[in-house]
This record gives C-alpha cells, sequence and structure tokens, in this order.
C-alpha cells in the first residue's frame, strides 16, 4: 500500500516518496527520525505526512496533489510486419547402401607337437642285507632288559687239588697238605728276603751318589750367587 489515511490525514509510503524523489527509503526514515517531516511506522514500513514533506521541499499544496497523483504511462504495442515464413523438412528418399562386411574364412593350421623322449634309468637292484635277528626282550614288569650273555670279569680256571690215596689209611692226605703248607711258606720267606736285598740297594746307590754329586755355590764381586753340580771320581 502506498497511500493510507491516518486521522483524515493522507500519508506515503516512504518507498513512494523515494522513487518519485529520487531519493533512497534510508534517507526518507532520516529524515522522520530527525522531525524534519512528520512519518509514522505502519508495520516494518514508514509513512510521510504529505503534507509535511511538500512543506519540506517548498511546494504548494497544488503542486503537491500534481506530485503525489501516479503518471500512468499507457503501454507500447509494437508490431512486428514480417510475412509468415513456412518450413518444410525435405526428406531423403534414396535407399542408403549397405556397407559390405568382408568375412575371410579361417584357415586350418596343422600343429604337430612332439614330446621329447624320456630316458629312464634303470635303479639297480640293491644288495639284501643279511637280517639280523634281534635278540629277544626278556620280559619284566615296568623295565626293559636286554639279555647280555658277555660275562663281566674273565672266568679263572679253577684246579682242583686231587689227593693221593694210597690204599685204605687217610695218611696220605695230611702229608700232602703238609707240603703245601711248607711250599706257601718257603715262597712267602723268599719275597720278603727279595724285598729287603732291593731295599739295601736302594740306600747304598744313594749313598755312592750324594758322595760323587756336589753342589757348589759360587758368590761374586756383584754379590751374585750361581749354583753348579759337580761330580767328583
Amino acid at each position: 500500500m502506498d497511500e493510507l489515511q491516518i486521522s483524515g490525514k493522507r500519508y506515503i509510503s516512504s518507498r513512494r516518496v523515494a522513487r518519485e524523489n529520487g531519493y533512497t527509503q534510508d534517507y526518507v526514515g532520516q529524515l522522520i527520525r530527525a522531525g524534519k517531516v512528520v512519518g509514522q511506522k505502519v508495520g516494518r514500513a514508514w509513512y510521510v505526512d504529505a503534507d509535511s514533506f511538500s512543506v519540506y521541499l517548498g511546494l504548494s499544496p497544488s503542486e503537491q496533489v500534481a506530485v503525489s497523483e501516479p503518471v500512468v504511462v499507457a503501454p507500447v504495442v509494437v508490431e512486428d510486419h514480417l510475412p509468415p515464413v513456412s518450413v518444410v523438412e525435405e526428406q531423403n528418399t534414396e535407399p542408403v547402401p549397405e556397407p559390405e562386411i568382408k568375412t575371410e574364412e579361417a584357415q586350418k593350421i596343422k600343429i604337430t607337437v612332439t614330446e621329447p623322449e624320456l630316458e629312464l634309468e634303470k635303479a639297480e637292484p640293491e644288495p639284501e642285507l643279511e637280517k639280523k635277528e634281534a635278540p629277544a626282550p626278556l620280559q619284566t614288569s615296568g623295565l626293559r632288559y636286554y639279555a647280555d650273555d658277555e660275562p663281566m670279569l674273565p672266568r679263572l680256571a679253577q684246579h682242583a687239588a686231587v689227593p693221593l690215596s694210597l690204599g685204605t689209611a687217610p695218611a696220605p692226605t695230611e702229608s700232602v697238605h703238609s707240603a703245601s703248607a711248607v711250599r706257601a711258606r718257603s715262597g712267602g720267606k723268599n719275597r720278603a728276603l727279595a724285598l729287603a736285598v732291593i731295599a739295601v740297594g736302594v740306600l747304598v746307590f744313594s749313598a755312592a751318589a750324594s758322595s760323587v754329586i756336589s753342589l757348589n755355590i759360587s758368590v761374586g764381586e756383584e754379590n751374585t750367587a750361581s749354583t753348579f753340580y759337580s761330580i767328583e771320581w
């Protein structure tokens, strides 16, 4: 709405005032807030009192009515005097030759595949190994044992003394026992004598060696001692 009647007074919208006088709506609002023209806000738009705005412009009331009335501009109709043009589409009725498709027969090619002959070497038969019979394990409860026939200690041949019996008298048996006892006693004495002879020989040799070999100690001028052994004949 460009015009309103408020309390018998005519109010013009700020948009119309700005459009007719070359102002902007903000400038018209500034005039109303500054008190240079009388205006009233309706909703969000300002409306200016026509009389106060004409006084601000210095116009008479008759000029105010002439300015406030909108100018009606008659629409101008422009006629185009152009003859109608008809467009006819020409259709080409000539048949379009179909493209020739050349089909070539596939040539059959023989392919022979020769498999290489594989020379298989004959495996020589493995020599048969003599199978040794494993000793049968002894059946034991919980533990497993293998038979071992070899003796842990070499066997000693025991020669049993054969008593000589002459007749029925028991005297020869006592003589045999006494002879063996005499031999044992004589063997023990011979061993003791041999050991004693060896001990005496060792003592004699050590004494002779100590008398022949003498230790010499010589002290030099610089208090250096040297030792050497000498054998005296």
